[in-house]
C-alpha cells in the first residue's frame, strides 16, 4: 500500500488512445445493478437539473444587480464574481452539450 502510483504530468494523444484501447471492457451488470443504475441516474439528472436552474438565477441575479453586490467590497472580490459568473456559463454550456448528447 506504500507504492505510489506514477501519474505523468501530460499525455500525448497517441498515448491516451493507446490506453483506451488497451483498457479492460465493462461487463454486463445484472438486473439489480440496472435498476441500481437507473435510480442513481434520475437522481444525478435531478441534481443537474436543480444545479443549472440554480445557476441560471445566480447568472441572473448578478448582472441585475452587479452594480449594488460591488458596493463596498474591494476590486479583488469583484473581479471574482465575474469570473464565478464566467465559469458558471462554461459549466452551463457543459451541461447543454451533455444533454444534447443522451
Amino acid at each position: 500500500m506504500s507504492e505510489k502510483s506514477y501519474l505523468p504530468q501530460s499525455i500525448s494523444h497517441k498515448q491516451l488512445q493507446n490506453l483506451l484501447k488497451s483498457a479492460q471492457k465493462e461487463h454486463h451488470h445484472s438486473d439489480q445493478q440496472n435498476t441500481n443504475c437507473s435510480e442513481e441516474l434520475i437522481e444525478f439528472e435531478e441534481l443537474l437539473l436543480n444545479w443549472s436552474s440554480l445557476s441560471k438565477e445566480l447568472i441572473k441575479t448578478l448582472k441585475i444587480n452587479h452594480k449594488h453586490l460591488g458596493e463596498g467590497r474591494k476590486q479583488r472580490a469583484m473581479m471574482a464574481l465575474g469570473a464565478l459568473e464566467s465559469h458558471l456559463r462554461i459549466a452551463l454550456q457543459a451541461h447543454d452539450t451533455f444533454d444534447m448528447e443522451n
